[in-house]
């Protein structure tokens, strides 16, 4: 009898493709409340219910598929829930460490200039320097396309594309170069 149980639970969790590790207190307490009617469906699978009334043995199967059909939405809810939890956890611990060290730089920037104004300048300077890369490629490569591409047939989209691009290109060496001018000349002057 506890043979024919276990391979039903069994073929059960396998055909609805269910977890078992995921069982938790109220997937417990449903299952303590299935027990009586899983025992009167293994007795209709059986064959060895005493009962021949056809309406009862229906009644109590549909009562078994409605128990069933419930702890699966419950198992579900609850693998769910952990793996929301999880990911929340995950990207709040991602985002602090984030944040954490962007302050530490900030502090290290405070500390290496002696003043909070001179080292949030330079840390704002750095952020510059290493955020205008793509856009300085993202620009040369528009103007190319003003230049070289529209404007093969008109002169002055040509020209426009040149002068965007000079400007551009104008404009990244100065923020690669700016944090190292305002180095020179914060520490060099104050000492």
């Amino acid at each position: 009898m506890k043979k024919t149980l276990a391979i039903i639970i069994i073929l059960f969790f396998v055909l609805f493709g269910t977890n078992i590790v995921f069982a938790t207190s109220t997937t417990q307490d449903a299952l303590n409340g299935l027990s009586s009617t899983t025992q009167e469906s293994i007795d209709i699978i059986t064959g060895t219910n005493k009962s021949n009334n056809t309406e009862e043995q229906n009644n109590t199967n549909q009562s078994n598929k409605e128990n069933v059909n419930n702890l699966e939405t419950k198992i579900q809810k609850n693998n769910e829930k952990q793996n929301n939890e999880a990911q929340n956890s995950s990207a709040t611990s991602k985002i602090a460490d984030m944040t954490n060290k962007e302050k530490k730089t900030l502090e290290d920037y405070k500390e290496a200039y002696g003043s909070d104004s001179y080292g949030l300048t330079a840390y704002i300077l750095s952020r510059i320097q290493i955020y205008s890369i793509p856009f300085c490629f993202l620009g040369v490569a528009i103007s190319a396309i003003y230049q070289y591409v529209l404007g093969v047939r008109k002169l002055d989209t040509r020209d426009k594309g040149f002068t965007i691009m000079i400007s551009i290109i104008t404009l990244f060496v100065i923020a690669q170069v700016l944090p190292l001018i305002f180095a020179i000349v914060v520490k060099g002057w104050r000492g």
